[in-house]
C-alpha cells in the first residue's frame, strides 16, 4: 500500500468521525445546532436556548461548539446523553451542569392532589470536529 493509499484510508476513517466540510461559511455550527436540537426533541427535552460559538480553526479541522440549555425528566436527560454518545460523527460534551428545576406544583395532572414536576435543567457545551480548511 502506497503513501497516497494510506492517506486516503486514514481520511476515510476520519470522515466517519467528523462533520463534512460545509464550505467555510460558518454553516457548520448552525448545522450542528440543528442536529442537537433534533436529538433533544426526539428524547423529550425542551430546549430553553442554544448558541453557536465561534469555530476554532485547528490544522485540518475546525472545532465547532454549541452551548445548550434544556429541561426534561431525568429519564429523558439520560436518553439524550445516550443518543449523544451513539451519534456519528462524534459529539463531545464539556462544561456540563445538571440541576433540579424549582419545584412547581402540577395541579393539571392530578387535580385536587399536589404533585410536583421532577424536571432537570441542563446546560452544556457540545462540540464536534469539521473537516476542511476553515480559512
Amino acid at each position: 500500500m502506497g503513501d497516497a493509499d494510506r492517506v486516503g484510508t486514514a481520511f476515510a476513517k476520519l470522515a466517519g468521525l467528523a462533520l463534512a466540510d460545509s464550505g467555510g461559511s460558518g454553516r457548520g455550527g448552525a448545522l450542528l445546532q440543528q442536529e442537537i436540537r433534533k436529538l433533544a426533541a426526539s428524547n423529550g427535552l425542551t430546549i430553553i436556548g442554544s448558541e453557536v460559538q465561534e469555530p476554532e480553526p485547528l490544522e485540518d479541522v475546525a472545532k465547532l461548539r454549541v452551548n445548550v440549555k434544556a429541561t426534561g425528566l431525568p429519564e429523558n436527560v439520560a436518553r439524550f446523553f445516550q443518543s449523544l454518545s451513539g451519534y456519528r460523527p462524534l459529539l463531545f460534551v464539556s462544561n456540563l451542569s445538571i440541576n433540579p428545576n424549582q419545584r412547581q406544583p402540577n395541579t393539571l395532572r392530578s387535580p385536587g392532589r399536589e404533585t410536583y414536576d421532577n424536571d432537570l435543567s441542563i446546560q452544556l457545551d457540545i462540540y464536534a470536529y469539521q473537516l476542511g480548511d476553515m480559512e
